[in-house]
Order: structure tokens, then C-alpha cells, then sequence
């Protein structure tokens, strides 16, 4: 009994391997991985050359990793038995704390930082026009994670500090935001927690404050955030939340067209997005150059002209109850010199709006 209890044993290991590799060649490769949202390495052509260089059998052995069957679920355990069955500090520079996942912090850029205050700041000498200017910074979840839980993490103080040289009104968002006003599984902030982030943006902007009490939310499930897809930790289910009011239905919107550069219409909430490569892309269409919106029915006759990063597409919806309009520039996708083609800055107000994370990295993604 006890020999063929082996045999059995053996015989589906046996198995499971041979159908692994049979698997692995029946089933098309996969051209992209929707959970790392990345490519995959393809097979990789032979050649003599490639075998004696030895690069053929790397370019192999990245090719049968990337292809593997069930390669997600066993990323998954993988993750699973690194956090919580071997206990280790992180999993591919992913750490799990306080219930969130995030990644290990880089340490403070003072030349990117620099290059941000330098650009901000040309902005606006090279525009005396502009009403009034202010800037905000996102922290992002190091900010609350990192230093309780022993992680390494930027030095923020030095980076707020730093960033006084911007010739702008600063308005401090720490106050406004906690942990719990990130999503569990990514590196952004969740649209129905904003209400003091945007009370104090309506404050210090001097515009009528937005009321809350006339949003409508509404609950999309399966929410599935970047840290989630990297890691394929599966045990946090987390729903995206997505607001909706007469301001938001009613406001008109245009992106310019990356390859026409021409005006067309566009959707305040892009629900098909949540389907995609990136569920978050549901707000504004995720990443998009230049955008503007017109509310006939706001609050104030104001334009305000925002510099963003993706942490602006959940904020701003909040915002164009107040403006009459509101000009969204990502100077990742533009330069300068032409957006002073598309943008009248006469007479509007500006707010420069960048997490920590872009900062410390400006001068590689500012344009």
C-alpha cells in the first residue's frame, strides 16, 4: 500500500510537469501581460551566433518564464508565502503594511526636485497674465506607510521645503488626507474621499465651495489597482467609486487628439475604461495631453488652468462645479511651446498639482 501511495505520488508530479510543458507549447503566447501591464518576451529567433554568445539561452530562458502556464496564479502564491508564510520585509520591492501594498520609496531626488521648481517657475515668468498661482502636493502612501513600518522612504520635509522656491501659493494637502484615502492595491487616491482636499482647494482659490451632499456615487467591484497586478496578491477585493452631479453631467469636454491635433469631445467618467489595462483610466480617459471643461452653470466666472499628473483625473471632476472652466495640461505628453498655442492664460488662475512621486522624478518626465 505504501509503495503504490509513492508511485501515485510520483506519477502525478510526473504528469503535472509533462502537462505543463505540452501546455506551454499548444497554447499562443501572449503578447501582453494585463496584470503587469507590460509586454512579454517572445520566442526568440535562432541563430549560430546567438548560441555561441550566449544570448539565445538567455532570451530562452525570459521567454519560457514570461509564457509559462498559469504564470499569474503561481505568481500568487509566491507573493502569498512571502508575505505571510516566510515573512519577508518584501516581494520584489512591494511590501504589504497596514493592509495596503506599496512600493519601497526612492530616496530624494534634489536635481529632479530643482528641475521642477526651475520649470514651475518659468511658467510663470514667461506668462505675467496669469491671475493667481498656487501649488499643491500629492504625498504619496510612503508618506504613512514607510516610516512606521520600517521602510526606506524619501525625505518629504526636505522635498516640501525645496519646493517653497515656487513662486506660488502653496497649499498644504497633508492635513487633508490619510491613508484610508488611498485604495488598498494602488498608488492613487479614491475619488469619494476627497471631500477636505477639495474644501481646501475651494478655500485658498477663493471660490465657492463644492456641496457634497449633491454627488451620487456609484460602485464599480473588482477594482484591481497596479501594486495588485505587480504583486498578484489575490485577498483584497476593493471596489472604485465614481461621483456624479448636475456639474458633472452637464460640463462640456474636449481632449485634443494626439494625432489630428484637432478639439474633439470627450466624457467626464469613461466607464468602458474599466475594462482595460488600467481600471483608474475611468477618470478623464486617463492619460490625455490637454483638456478642457465648460460648465455654463458654475459657481464663479473663473478659468482655472491646472498642471497635473494622473492623480488630478479622480480630483477634478470636484473642481468644474466652480470654474466656468478648467484647463487640465500633463506637461508629460506637451511642451510648453504648444500648449502657448492651444491655452489663453489671460486673466486665469493656475494651479500646479503633482504628487511627491513625479517630483522626485521631473526631469525625466516634465517636458
Amino acid at each position: 500500500m505504501e509503495k503504490t501511495k509513492k508511485i501515485a505520488v510520483v506519477a502525478v508530479f510526473v504528469l503535472m510537469i509533462f502537462g505543463l510543458a505540452i501546455s506551454h507549447w499548444l497554447v499562443p503566447d501572449a503578447k501582453l501581460s494585463d496584470t503587469e501591464r507590460r509586454a512579454l518576451a517572445q520566442k526568440p529567433e535562432f541563430s549560430s551566433e546567438k548560441v555561441f554568445d550566449g544570448s539565445y539561452a538567455s532570451e530562452l530562458e525570459t521567454y519560457l518564464l514570461e509564457q509559462f502556464p498559469l504564470r499569474d496564479s503561481f505568481r500568487g502564491i509566491k507573493t502569498v508565502m512571502n508575505t505571510h508564510l516566510w515573512q519577508m520585509k518584501n516581494t520584489n520591492d512591494y511590501y504589504y503594511a497596514d493592509g495596503h501594498w506599496m512600493e519601497i520609496g526612492e530616496t530624494l531626488e534634489e536635481k529632479q526636485v530643482n528641475f521642477a521648481v526651475r520649470r514651475l517657475n518659468k511658467i510663470l515668468e514667461t506668462h505675467p497674465q496669469i491671475q493667481n498661482a498656487y501649488y499643491a502636493i500629492i504625498p504619496d502612501k510612503n508618506y504613512f506607510l514607510a516610516g512606521k513600518n520600517g521602510y526606506p522612504a524619501m525625505d518629504y520635509e526636505a522635498l516640501y521645503r525645496m519646493m517653497e522656491e515656487v513662486d506660488a501659493q502653496e497649499i498644504d494637502l497633508r492635513p487633508t488626507l490619510r491613508l484610508e484615502d488611498y485604495y488598498r492595491t494602488d498608488s492613487h487616491w479614491r475619488q469619494e474621499k476627497l471631500q477636505e482636499v477639495v474644501t481646501a482647494l475651494n478655500t485658498a482659490m477663493n471660490v465657492p465651495v463644492v456641496d457634497f451632499g449633491s454627488y451620487e456615487q456609484h460602485e464599480l467591484e473588482g477594482f484591481s489597482g497596479v501594486y495588485a497586478d505587480h504583486t498578484a496578491y489575490p485577498f483584497i477585493s476593493e471596489s472604485l467609486v465614481y461621483l456624479q452631479n448636475a456639474a458633472t453631467e452637464n460640463a462640456v469636454l474636449k481632449r485634443i487628439d494626439e494625432y489630428s491635433g484637432q478639439w474633439v469631445e470627450m466624457s467626464m467618467y469613461d466607464i468602458a475604461a474599466y475594462d482595460g489595462v488600467d481600471p483608474y483610466d475611468i477618470y478623464l480617459s486617463g492619460a490625455e495631453s490637454l483638456i478642457t471643461i465648460e460648465n455654463p452653470d458654475a459657481t464663479s466666472d473663473k478659468h482655472l488652468i491646472m498642471f497635473r499628473d494622473s492623480f488630478a483625473s479622480a480630483l477634478t471632476p470636484m473642481l468644474c462645479e466652480s470654474y466656468a472652466k478648467i484647463t487640465m495640461v500633463d506637461m508629460r505628453y506637451i511642451t510648453l511651446e504648444y500648449i502657448d498655442q492651444l491655452v489663453d492664460f489671460e486673466n486665469a488662475d493656475v494651479l500646479f498639482l503633482y504628487s511627491t512621486t513625479l517630483l522626485n522624478s521631473a526631469g525625466t518626465v516634465l517636458k
